[in-house]
């Protein structure tokens, strides 16, 4: 969790391990990297992110991104996929890529190009029915209906 009073360098060190931005290291804390109507939203660069403290299924998460005017994280680069594992401390959420729609043909849930950070033997629909996504170092498929975190993420 943030806490106050840190500056702006020591806290990105903390959420996104050494990766910079332009900003004056002697900058306090402000709505800059937490958004001032909810302390759980972290923005960086062009984005805010909300990590969930609770767990639903991946429908129900999507839900909750939608309800806060956000979607599920879409993962454009290895930078946002790095500092997303760094963000949760690995633990295992969910993410905006699903082949709902048709089987093995993965998409974000803005439609955009996928960039590709699956984990070994994956997506092996290996429980059966594995539409949706988790990010826990790397993606793997998973069934939609299984709980989890979740990250929603807002332009």
């Amino acid at each position: 969790m943030l806490v106050k009073g840190l500056t702006l360098m020591s806290t990105l060190r903390i959420v996104f391990k050494n990766t910079f931005l332009k900003h004056d290291t002697n900058k306090k804390l402000t709505d800059e990297l937490v958004c001032s109507d909810n302390p759980k939203w972290i923005t960086y660069k062009h984005s805010s992110y909300y990590i969930s403290s609770k767990w639903k299924n991946w429908n129900d998460s999507r839900r909750d991104c939608l309800q806060r005017g956000a979607d599920l994280v879409i993962i454009n680069n290895k930078e946002e996929q790095v500092s997303e594992i760094l963000v949760t401390n690995a633990n295992i959420v969910w993410i905006g890529l699903t082949d709902s729609d048709k089987d093995g043909v993965w998409k974000w849930v803005d439609g955009s190009a996928l960039n590709s950070f699956w984990g070994p033997n994956e997506p092996n629909s290996r429980v059966g029915d594995e539409d949706c996504v988790i990010s826990h170092y790397s993606w793997a498929d998973f069934p939609c209906n299984y709980t989890f975190a979740w990250i929603c993420e807002r332009n």
